[in-house]
């Protein structure tokens, strides 16, 4: 994927909860004076108070990061070692420019803010052909993707959502869509109107929902995805 467009987070709110403690961190708006908050690549602050992660240069790779460690296992437990359940939402805008390229951006939690090496395109500016698909990663991500992967027969669908795992090809993929009174309507990632995703993750249960609707909409009661990530793969309810 080929960061060609120009990237906008309208804002950002994520939720967290550990076994022994919870963490909570809104993003109302950006200001350059966020202390917990951490930048790389083509990020930048605007004025207007959004966040833009890339622009309308050739394969560019931005970052933004909360920048304080979250502690995702129970570390007191000796029989558990579950991830803690977790919950976020966002908006974001990808708004392409006349350039020819892919676009696209990643929810990632990750052990650091910084990838070393890590390459643009179908390599989500996270991962390299060195160490992708490298359980040492540790890496979980959900992918918004414009554009057919390095995969055809994973990507085969240009505009859609992934839930990826230490690497590039998504362990689980469906087209971008969102359900209204039972009726599943397609949803264009790239335009200018911003889109509202839910991500939220049952350390109990292993299982990622992943909801995405037009801004401005209730939340669907219905999730376009939800994934067992607990071990081997299994068929997404959809």
């Amino acid at each position: 994927m080929a960061s060609t467009a120009s990237l906008t987070v309208l804002f950002c709110f994520c939720l967290l909860f550990a076994p022994a403690q919870s963490v909570e961190f809104i993003f109302h708006g950006f200001n350059a004076g966020e202390t917990n908050l951490t930048t790389e690549g083509g990020s930048i602050i605007k004025s207007t108070g959004l966040l833009r992660l890339t622009n309308n240069s050739h394969y560019v790779i931005g970052h933004a990061f909360y920048s304080e460690q979250i502690q995702m296992f129970d570390i007191n437990s000796s029989s558990s070692r579950n991830a803690s359940s977790f919950s976020t939402s966002f908006a974001f805008a990808i708004v392409p420019s006349s350039s020819q390229g892919g676009y696209g951006l990643a929810f990632t939690l990750s052990p650091s803010p910084s990838f070393p090496g890590a390459e643009a395109k179908h390599y989500l500016g996270i991962f390299n052909s060195s160490n992708d698909g490298n359980e040492t990663n540790h890496i979980f991500a959900v992918e918004f993707d414009t554009v057919n992967g390095h995969n055809e027969k994973d990507d085969k669908q240009g505009n859609h959502v992934g839930i990826n795992i230490d690497g590039v090809s998504s362990r689980y993929l469906e087209p971008a869509s969102y359900f209204v009174n039972g009726t599943k309507e397609e949803l264009a990632l790239e335009g200018d109107k911003p889109i509202h995703a839910w991500i939220d993750y049952d350390g109990v249960q292993k299982i990622v929902n992943v909801t995405i609707c037009p801004l401005g909409e209730d939340k669907p009661t219905e999730p376009l995805m939800s994934c067992y990530i607990g071990g081997p793969r299994e068929p997404c309810k959809i």
